[in-house]
């Protein structure tokens, strides 16, 4: 009899967003800014040194990394 597969369910983390700084035209604007680091990230296939594609939608960004 065949294994049965369990469903995988998505990890939730949360993240809080600061600010920044950003220097525009002589003119210092706040900016948020979120910060991701952690051996998860490894183990989901983001290897150090490789670049990632960003997709913004409407209430939802999707990072995943780049082949």
């Amino acid at each position: 009899m065949p294994e049965k597969k369990k469903s995988k369910r998505p990890a939730v983390r949360s993240l809080k967003i600061n600010s920044r700084y950003r220097r525009a035209r002589y003119i210092n604007k706040q900016v948020p800014e979120i910060k991701l680091c952690g051996n998860w990230l490894e183990q989901c296939g983001f290897e150090k040194g490789k670049r990632v594609s960003i997709i913004v939608t409407d209430g939802l960004i999707i990072v995943k990394p780049e082949e």
